[in-house]
């Protein structure tokens, strides 16, 4: 007999995130979470996409799916009856007599029930229910994906869009340039090379434009499909990165995450599926119990006899010989118990990680958006002295198209800390779980 195997989940051992800093406008996660970025479409929109997408309408699917695993275990465990029912009619020609027909009519009732025993059917119903569990755990996961998938990519489009506008302005002022240096050629104060140079400014910058309405297209279509719609008939109105704001989330303890990642959740309750796989593969060592009965009911439809036979019947069955099939399910389903605790342990250190690096990047992006946004400012100063230098004859083209690029380079990177700052704060909602299912 093999000995009884029951593994647990092991606990998280690190007390504290490796920097728990907390801002002081820092909120624990609810359910009003997407209502603290300051727009009124992205609460909406992430509500659709749980609702309509296709891959958490098939998690859906697979929770049903164990539940009637889950019922066909739970029936093992009640008795099973049949009934049958059946109507016979002879005919009889004997010689130089007449002819003779009866007909017979006969019902029975037949009742089978397996005992349990050794509580190898209630394991096996235990193992089903955990399953049902982890279904769950597995569709919550799929709608933290979703729901995260689907801001970060509202997030990416405001940023397109601020971008767009980044570009539409410093597009005005190259063109309004481009017309000063024009003049200046015209009146001999400038060289052809300099009207050039800044026509190819222009032209960058009318590039860079195309680029970003090509990215921002890809973006919504993306997000179509996030919402469970087609890309060509969906759109989207311009929003701005801007008006977001980044929700500050106090992370509450590494150990946390046990009680609030689905998808470690899940895992758990694999581990208690596997351990009841294992408790009824021992049990199919033991001797089973078969209780059944019958009952037969038969009468002539001539005015015959009714009949009724009763019969009830036990059978023990012990296991002797089964060609190692019995040792072989055990060990399977040890094998099966092993693998999901190492499983188990494999979303658990995942989970971790995820959480540390996303409380990483929340912190680091917003100090690297208050860095940018001095340095923008000075960007924009720097070309409006370097233009004014130009035009009044005191400096050379070169230096009002470094300061251009420039500034080209540091507003976007703002923009990128911007909506980094957005994303991060998805991550760590993602990572710590999300709100409470």
């Amino acid at each position: 007999m093999p000995p009884v195997a029951v593994v647990s989940p092991p606990p998280v051992d690190s007390p504290r995130w490796h920097d728990d800093t907390a801002e002081p406008a820092a909120v624990a996660l609810d359910a009003g979470f997407w209502d603290r970025f300051g727009s009124t479409l992205l609460p909406r929109l992430v509500a659709d996409a749980v609702r309509e997408n296709p891959s958490v309408e098939a998690a859906r699917a697979r929770v049903l799916r164990a539940r009637a695993s889950a019922g066909l275990a739970r029936a093992a465990l009640l008795p099973s009856v049949a009934a049958n029912a059946g109507l016979t009619q002879t005919r009889t020609d004997g010689f130089n007599t007449s002819q003779y027909t009866s007909s017979a009519g006969q019902a029975g009732l037949d009742i089978a029930y397996d005992v349990d025993l050794f509580g190898g059917l209630r394991a096996g119903r235990r193992a089903a229910l955990s399953r049902v569990d982890a279904a769950q755990f597995d569709s919550g996961a799929a709608r933290l994906v979703v729901a995260s998938e689907t801001a970060r990519t509202f997030v990416s489009i405001a940023a397109v869009d601020d971008r767009l506008r980044l570009n539409a302005r410093l597009l005005d002022n190259a063109r309004s340039f481009a017309r000063i240096v024009a003049v200046r050629r015209r009146e001999g104060t400038a060289a052809e090379v300099d009207e050039r140079l800044q026509a190819v400014e222009v032209g960058r910058l009318e590039a860079r434009r195309a680029e970003l309405t090509q990215s921002r297209e890809t973006l919504v279509g993306a997000l179509a499909v996030l919402l469970g719609r087609e890309a060509p008939s969906f759109s989207l109105a311009p929003t701005a990165l801007s008006t977001l704001v980044a929700p500050a989330i106090d992370p509450g303890q590494p150990g946390d995450l046990v009680f609030r990642r689905p998808d470690v959740l899940a895992a758990e309750a694999r581990i208690a599926g596997a351990n009841g796989d294992v408790r009824a593969a021992r049990a199919a060592f033991l001797p089973s119990l078969k209780l059944s009965a019958n009952s037969l009911g038969q009468a002539l439809a001539t005015s015959g006899p009714f009949g009724l036979t009763l019969s009830a019947a036990q059978s023990l069955f012990a296991p002797i010989f089964q060609g190692g099939r019995l040792r072989a399910g055990y060990a399977g389903a040890r094998a099966d118990q092993m693998e999901a605790l190492a499983q188990y342990r494999q979303k658990l250190l995942d989970a971790l990680q995820e959480g540390n690096a996303a409380l990483a990047a929340a912190r680091g992006s917003a100090e690297r958006e208050r860095a940018l946004r001095g340095a923008a400012a000075d960007s924009r100063r720097a070309v409006a002295l370097a233009r004014l230098r130009y035009e009044n004859g005191g400096g050379d083209l070169a230096l009002v198209l470094d300061a251009e690029r420039s500034e080209i380079a540091v507003e976007e990177t703002l923009l990128d800390a911007q909506a980094l700052r957005c994303t991060a704060a998805i991550d760590v909602y993602k990572a710590l779980g999300g709100s409470p299912l």
